[in-house]
């Protein structure tokens, strides 16, 4: 509802939410979900791939995509269990900043470059002389 946001006010409406809800039935990679966990903000999702893989069994809640019923439970439990809510979104926020870090993604990507480039090598033939 607050429109299309940037920059140090994007970051502020994040870091003042209580919880962060995502009811979608398609993604790639849902980055306002990773900006939500980076922030340590609790997370509630439809239980689509994308959701599964960030989410994981201990980092928020899973929702049954388009069920407004499943949805409405786990909200419910989120604002009757906020403390273990609180613990699942700090695991969010650890998994987050170690595996979706600029420092991280760069290292992966160098690492995956060098083992592309080391596959690509021409085979180096032994040549033996004949006598």
């Amino acid at each position: 509802m607050a429109g299309e946001l940037w920059g140090a006010r994007k970051a502020e409406i994040i870091r003042g939410a209580g919880l962060f809800v995502l009811p979608s039935n398609v993604e790639g990679l849902p980055l306002a979900m990773l900006e939500a966990m980076r922030e340590g903000i609790p997370v509630v999702a439809s239980d689509i791939a994308p959701h599964q893989q960030l989410i994981g069994t201990n980092r928020g809640i899973i929702f049954r995509n388009g069920s407004i019923d499943s949805c409405a439970n786990k909200l419910e439990w989120a604002i009757q269990n906020y403390r273990e809510l609180k613990k699942l979104a700090a695991n969010a926020q650890n998994h987050v900043k170690k595996h979706y870090s600029l420092q991280y993604i760069s290292t992966e990507h160098l690492r995956l470059y060098k083992d592309l480039l080391e596959s690509n090598q021409p085979k180096q033939t032994v040549l033996q002389a004949s006598s």
